[in-house]
């Protein structure tokens, strides 16, 4: 899985300074590029659902093993798929500023084993924690481009842009914190806050409460 994995590397640069075998790991779940371009649920796998959250943890993934092994090999030759992956989400940005669940039987919106947080077609739409890792994974890509002398993506400033001005929709002045997605109930959980926080989502003072 990307994003359990993204996780286990990490862990792994700062015990053993060890970047081989992520090297490796990362190339394998690239192989598993669907016809969407997101990523195989895991790899190898023949699973037909993919967690589209979990293809932009590989995004970062992919930036993270650059920083700490100083090597740029691997993000030039993942570098188209780190595009098409982050543009499958660029149709998903709405006139409101935030990015849409993508919908349908192969999807699986899955961001934490908490109600409201990890359904298929049913799920409500615009998931904050969804802003969150596109924001996120698109200010590491800026990096890796800056870092490996790669042209970027243009369109994903503007994209940014418009979601930090749109996420303001997500808060609650009356429960002081993020709605977990836009027309949820009460689901303010820590997992949105962190990430909202994070992403740099929140302002200044929504930051402090």
């Amino acid at each position: 899985y990307a994003m359990d994995s993204r996780i286990q590397m990490l862990c792994g640069y700062y015990a053993f300074g060890e970047t081989a075998m992520p090297r490796a790991s990362l190339r394998l779940l690239a192989r598993g590029e669907r016809a969407d371009h997101l990523l195989d649920l895991c790899a190898p796998c023949d699973f037909e659902r993919t967690i589209p959250g979990f293809s932009l943890a590989f995004v970062s993934a992919v930036c993270e093993y650059t920083d700490f092994s100083g090597d740029c090999t691997l993000a030039e030759e993942l570098y188209p798929l780190l595009c098409r992956i982050l543009c499958f989400f660029l149709p998903l940005l709405d006139e409101s500023g935030l990015l849409q669940n993508p919908m349908g039987g192969t999807y699986w919106n899955f961001f934490e084993w908490t109600e409201g947080m990890e359904g298929y077609d049913t799920a409500p739409a615009a998931f904050a924690a969804l802003q969150a890792q596109f924001v996120m994974a698109a200010k590491q890509y800026r990096w890796l481009c800056a870092r490996c002398g790669l042209p970027g993506l243009p369109e994903l400033e503007k994209a940014v842009g418009r979601i930090r001005r749109g996420a303001q929709r997500l808060w609650s002045g009356e429960r002081q914190a993020f709605a977990c997605a836009v027309g949820a109930e009460r689901r303010d959980n820590e997992l949105t806050q962190a990430l909202m926080v994070c992403a740099g989502l929140a302002t200044p003072e929504q930051e402090r409460i």
